[in-house]
């Protein structure tokens, strides 16, 4: 169990920073339109 929530911690930085430059992108492209 230790070592499950040890791997999330790792992995869901990682998840949340792909899901926001994905939000950033889209925004950057609506606003060059």
């Amino acid at each position: 169990m230790l070592v499950l929530a040890h791997r999330y911690d790792v992995d869901l930085p990682a998840e949340f920073a792909r899901m926001t430059a994905e939000i950033e992108r889209h925004l950057s492209l609506r606003e060059q339109q």
